[in-house]
C-alpha cells in the first residue's frame, strides 16, 4: 500500500457507553494488535486490552465493554519493532513482502517522529551540564507552581489594599462632616483624623504596589515559557479542538486546545456526589474536597479559593472564617446523616437551605370491633374500643439508596 502522512492516532468523545459502540479508524495498521486504545474520566487514565476490552475489523474498532459517558477515549497505532521476513542471498524476493516490510518501516518511523514532538528536550550545552529532560521538566512545573501561589497571594494582597483604601476614604468622609459642625478644637481633632486616614490610604496604596511587585519578573518569564511547553506538548494524538466554557477548567492545553483527559462543565464551586472515598478523592479526582467542614488556613491554597467566594454563596453553604481559618462546606447534617440533593428557585426557597425529613399530611381511619359487652339487667350492650398498631420500621424514613461521597470543587 502507499502510505500517506496520516496521523496515527484519534481521539473521541464518548456519547454511548454501552458496550458494542463502533470507533471508526483514520489510520491504516498491519495486524490488529498494532491497534491500541485507552480512555480518561475524572482524571484517570485507564488502559484497554484487545479482547476483552476492544477488537478491530477492518477499520472500525468496537468497545466491548461498556464506557462511561463523557471519557475521552484514544485510539492510536503502535507498531512492533520487529523484522519477521527472512531475506536470503539469491533467493527470490516478492514484491508483497517488500511492499509490506517498506509499510512496516513507515509505520514505526511516523510513530517514532510523533514520539519525539511530544518529547521534552534539552541543548547540548545543557546535556553537558549534566541537566536531563526529566530534571528541565520538573522545573517547569516547580516554576508554574511556585508563579501561581505568588500570583493568588499578590491578589489577595491587593483585595486587602483596596479595601484598606475604602476604609480610609469613610473614615475621611466622616472626618470632613465632623469638621463643619464642630467647635475649633474639634476642628483640630477632625482634621488631625483626616490626615491619619490619608496616611493609611497611602499606605494602603503602596501596599498593592508592593504586592504586585511581588512576584519576580523571571517568575513571570517562567509562566511565559512553561505555556509555551504546554503548547507544545501534545497528547498520543491530536489533541481536541474546543473553546472552553467559561467557568470551565481543562487539565492541560493553550490556545483554545484542550488535552485528552478534560472534563467540560467543571467550574469552582460545584457540588456532586462523587463514588470514591475521602480518602481517594486527591488521587482519583485532584481538585475535590469531601464537605466535612474541616478548616483551612485563609493563606493556603485552598483557604484562598474558599475565601474567594461571593459573601452570599458562603453563607448558604456555611463557609465559616474561625480566626485565621476558614471551613469547608459541611454536607452532613447535626447527626452525621448525607443529605439528598435537590433543584430550588432560589425565591420560595434558597440555595443552601436544609429541609429536615417529614411525611405528607395524611389521615387514618381505624377502629378495633366490638369489644366486650354490657350487661344492663338482662340486656347485653355491644361497645367498642380504639387501639394502635406495635411500632414498626428503623431509626429513619428514607429510599432505596446507595453511599457516595458529598464533595466541592476547588482546583487547588
Amino acid at each position: 500500500m502507499s502510505v500517506d502522512n496520516t496521523p496515527t492516532g484519534i481521539v473521541y468523545t464518548v456519547t454511548n457507553g454501552a458496550a458494542g459502540q463502533q470507533y471508526p479508524l483514520t489510520f491504516p495498521y498491519i495486524k490488529d494488535d498494532d491497534v491500541r486504545a485507552y480512555y480518561v474520566y475524572c482524571g484517570t487514565q485507564v488502559t484497554m486490552s484487545l479482547g476483552p476490552g476492544y477488537s478491530v475489523s477492518g477499520q472500525t474498532l468496537t468497545a466491548n465493554t461498556a464506557l462511561p459517558v463523557g471519557a475521552k477515549l484514544a485510539i492510536y497505532r503502535e507498531t512492533d519493532i520487529t523484522q519477521e521476513i527472512p531475506w536470503v542471498d539469491g533467493q527470490a524476493v516478492y514484491t508483497p513482502d517488500i511492499m509490506q516490510a517498506d509499510d512496516k518501516l513507515t509505520f514505526i518511523v511516523q510513530e517514532i517522529a510523533g514520539e519525539v514532538k511530544r518529547a521534552v528536550k534539552v541543548s547540548r550545552e545543557e546535556e553537558a551540564g549534566g541537566s536531563t529532560p526529566g530534571d528541565l521538566l520538573a522545573g517547569v512545573y516547580a516554576a508554574r507552581d511556585e508563579a501561581q501561589n505568588a500570583g493568588r497571594a499578590a491578589h489577595a494582597s491587593e483585595t486587602a489594599a483596596e479595601q484598606s483604601a475604602t476604609n480610609a476614604a469613610a473614615s475621611a468622609n466622616t472626618a470632613a462632616q465632623t469638621v463643619q459642625t464642630a467647635t475649633a478644637e474639634a476642628v483640630n481633632a477632625a482634621t488631625a483624623q483626616a490626615d491619619s486616614a490619608a496616611l493609611s490610604a497611602a499606605a494602603a496604596a503602596q501596599s498593592a504596589i508592593d504586592a504586585a511587585a511581588a512576584v519576580p519578573e523571571h517568575l513571570v518569564q517562567r509562566v511565559t515559557d512553561v505555556e509555551a511547553t504546554a503548547a507544545a506538548a501534545k497528547a498520543i494524538t491530536d489533541t481536541v479542538t474546543v473553546t472552553p466554557a467559561p467557568n470551565a477548567v481543562p487539565l492541560a492545553g493553550s490556545d483554545g486546545k484542550l488535552a485528552v483527559g478534560w472534563i467540560p462543565g467543571l467550574f469552582r464551586g460545584d457540588i456532586r456526589l462523587l463514588p470514591f472515598a475521602p480518602a481517594d478523592l486527591a488521587t482519583y479526582c485532584p481538585g475535590w474536597y469531601c464537605g466535612n467542614g474541616d478548616l483551612y488556613p485563609l493563606i493556603s491554597a485552598v483557604g484562598i479559593e474558599l475565601n474567594a467566594f461571593s459573601t452570599a454563596f458562603k453563607t448558604a453553604w456555611g463557609i465559616v472564617i474561625t480566626g485565621s481559618n476558614i471551613s469547608i462546606p459541611k454536607l452532613f447534617y447535626t447527626n452525621g446523616r448525607g443529605f439528598f440533593l435537590r433543584a430550588v428557585d432560589g425565591t420560595t426557597r434558597v440555595v443552601g437551605s436544609v429541609q429536615v425529613d417529614m411525611f405528607a399530611s395524611h389521615t387514618h381511619t381505624y377502629n378495633s370491633g366490638p369489644g366486650n359487652y354490657l350487661r344492663d339487667g338482662s340486656i347485653a350492650v355491644p361497645f367498642f374500643t380504639d387501639s394502635q398498631t406495635g411500632a414498626t420500621g428503623g431509626e429513619e424514613t428514607r429510599p432505596l439508596n446507595v453511599g457516595m461521597t458529598p464533595a466541592i470543587f476547588l482546583g487547588v
